[in-house]
């Protein structure tokens, strides 16, 4: 883009950025703007009407500063890190304006292009500035202490740890390491310490819908993975200089693809037996896979698929291995449906062969092709049913069956939950009723409801053995809260007991 020139930039959108020296606090079009560790707020608030602008797919936008005094300068911002002050009386400009062309409060010089192939947006400070004077504060922990406007389930309390703005859109989720996954109304993914809410790792381009984010690898490297648009969009879990957002690198396939993620890698079925598998050099390369069988999964860099009762999986070259398992004796020909717990185990599903039998589930270890458990149920899950599993505690849910694969292996009819998440034994989760949660290893037991302050309460999105994150409308904002485990009683001996085993060892 060339130079941009005040006359090119229409009137409108007017951006507005209220600003607050002494509090170290900013607003972009009334939505409050974080700073990551090492950027100043100013900083912050300039890149995210760059940002803003580049979502409306604009090049350049005018943008009105407003001190918590009252003072106003105008500027204009571009994309690509043009900045022009367009302040229009010399008394106004005599005063030193907080965002100036080029420079942030005091010579931080701001570079907000695409840099090193489009991968980043950077911010740059002035050699000629005193470093140390212009470093923004350390972390603070944003919103703590205030009140959870919702119910918690027992084992969790307030007041919060921490709280932070999040899109009304797009939620939270939890990523493996532990930090939250939150995204803002600019489109800023921003991986958070669980503990402090401070931004550790950001990305731009955020999907409408987290769910919509999958932890995967490219050329063997960590990455966040999404699909949209006939693109699959890659973003590094890089390590992140402060400041900067990690562009999404955008791996064209056909429209018509369908992407399954349960690998350690993206798998891309075409159809007709045909899938592309990503290679070491991130190139997705053609494998054709065993005609009757359907693709499961990438692994290994090879492609996993699943036959009528064989589990193949087939290399880059060609080649192919199989794994035979053993289908229930009353169920004739493939499974009708089938779900994948990660790499672990699929759980594969035949309905009723007659009127006087029931229909079979079969929990297939996804390695050795052994059988974890095979039962008869009442109903089979809806084949669009999603599964949603944990498997540190290895239990799984999908729609109403509730899956145990560990060594004491079992199926369970349980309620309708919607937005179901597992930890440990419990499944926490909506109900047409409200909030409740399931104790799995009592699934008879049924939904348990929890005190809630009104109908709108939701069940957490995540929940930890430290913490339950929970979300709640603040006005116009949608906020995010960290609530505590409640700790643990402390239990301690009982001494009678313990002076009576001494005294019956001294018997003896």
């Amino acid at each position: 883009m060339g130079q941009i020139t005040p006359e090119h930039v229409p009137a409108f959108p007017l951006y507005v950025i209220v600003y607050d020296a002494e509090n170290e606090t900013a607003e972009l079009d009334g939505v409050p703007i974080e700073r990551a560790q090492g950027v100043t707020i100013a900083e912050a608030a300039t890149n995210a009407a760059a940002r803003k602008a580049e979502a409306h797919g604009l090049d350049a936008v005018r943008v009105i500063v407003r001190s918590a005094a009252d003072e106003e300068w105008t500027m204009i911002v571009s994309v690509d890190g043009q900045t022009i002050d367009t302040t229009p009386t010399p008394e106004s400009q005599q005063k030193k304006p907080l965002i100036r062309p080029a420079t942030v409060l005091g010579g931080a010089l701001l570079t907000l292009g695409a840099l090193g192939g489009g991968t980043a947006l950077a911010v740059y400070l002035s050699t000629d500035t005193d470093q140390d004077q212009n470093a923004a504060p350390p972390w603070e922990i944003p919103g703590a202490g205030e009140q959870i406007p919702v119910g918690l389930p027992e084992g969790f309390t307030g007041p919060s740890d921490w709280s932070v703005d999040i899109n009304s859109d797009t939620a939270a989720t939890g990523l493996e390491d532990g930090r939250i996954l939150t995204a803002n109304s600019d489109g800023i993914l921003s991986a958070r310490d669980p503990e402090t809410a401070e931004p550790e790792w950001a990305g731009s381009g955020a999907p409408q819908d987290l769910s919509e984010i999958h932890e995967s690898t490219w050329t063997g490297q960590p990455v966040l993975a999404s699909y949209s648009r006939g693109n699959l969009n890659l973003w590094p879990l890089e390590d992140v200089t402060p400041g900067d957002a990690v562009e999404p690198e955008q791996v064209p396939v056909a429209n018509e693809a369908e992407i399954l993620w349960d690998g350690d890698t993206p798998l891309v079925s075409l159809g007709d037996f045909i899938v592309l598998v990503p290679d070491d050099e991130g190139t997705l390369t053609e494998v054709t896979i065993p005609a009757g069988s359907d693709p499961v999964s990438a692994v290994d860099g090879e492609a996993v698929s699943l036959g009528p009762e064989t589990i193949y999986r087939t290399g880059i070259d060609g080649e192919a291995t199989s794994t035979d398992f053993t289908a229930p004796e009353n169920v004739e020909g493939p499974a009708e449906a089938f779900w994948t717990i990660g790499t672990d185990a699929l759980v594969l599903a035949w309905s009723a062969p007659g009127s006087e039998d029931s229909p079979v589930i079969a929990v297939i270890d996804q390695e050795t092709g052994e059988t974890i458990i095979e039962e008869p149920v009442e109903q089979l899950p809806n084949e669009s049913a999603e599964i949603t599993y944990n498997g540190d505690s290895q239990r799984a849910v999908i729609g109403t069956l509730a899956v145990r694969y560990d060594d004491d292996p079992s199926l369970n009819e349980i309620p309708a939950i919607q937005d179901p998440v597992i930890f440990g034994n419990t499944l926490y989760g909506n109900t047409t009723d409200g909030p409740a949660l399931v104790d799995l290893g009592r699934p008879d037991d049924g939904a348990q409801p929890y005190a809630t302050f009104t109908d709108e309460d939701t069940a957490p999105l995540i929940v930890a053995d430290d913490a339950a994150y929970v979300v709640a409308p603040r006005l116009d904002q949608t906020i995010l809260y960290r609530a505590a485990a409640e700790p643990a009683e402390e239990e301690f001996p009982d001494e009678t007991d313990t002076e009576e085993t001494t005294q019956d060892e001294q018997d003896d």
